[in-house]
């Protein structure tokens, strides 16, 4: 049987570990930008441990190696393709989440929005179909 871990044995490096990750993610889909959200995490150093924080920065900046970011309109968006933010529509409607992977059904969906919508600019992460492979 797995050991089984209560919630009041977190170690505080776990506990800060874990407020970087959400303060990042909320500041980032906050502002839509990964360089805000990392200059707030700047901005408030007090609220985290240095080291940690920095390493942090240092694996997310590694996570995006062999990864190409490019802004598009969104008609042009193909197959494979990964959208960095949200895409909504005029109405706030969400039409695709953060890191989605363009799929068919998506490509479909998307032909039949409003002309100005597709002509949103949105940036996406063009994968390293090598580094994928190993």
């Amino acid at each position: 049987m797995a050991k089984r871990h209560r919630l009041d044995t977190v170690s505080p490096m776990g506990a800060q570990i874990l407020k970087i990750s959400i303060d990042y993610d909320r500041f980032k889909t906050r502002h839509g930008s990964v360089q805000i959200a990392i200059d707030t995490l700047y901005k408030r150093e007090r609220d985290y441990d240095e080291k940690l924080l920095d390493t942090f920065i240092k694996l997310r900046e590694a996570d995006e190696t062999g990864k190409d970011i490019k802004e598009m309109p969104l008609r042009s968006v193909t197959l494979g393709l990964v959208l960095i933010d949200e895409v909504r529509s005029k109405n706030d409607v969400l039409i695709a989440g953060r890191n989605f992977e363009v799929t068919d059904t998506f490509l479909e969906r998307v032909r039949r929005l409003d002309a100005g919508l597709l002509d949103k600019m949105v940036k996406v992460i063009v994968r390293d179909l090598a580094a994928d492979a190993v």
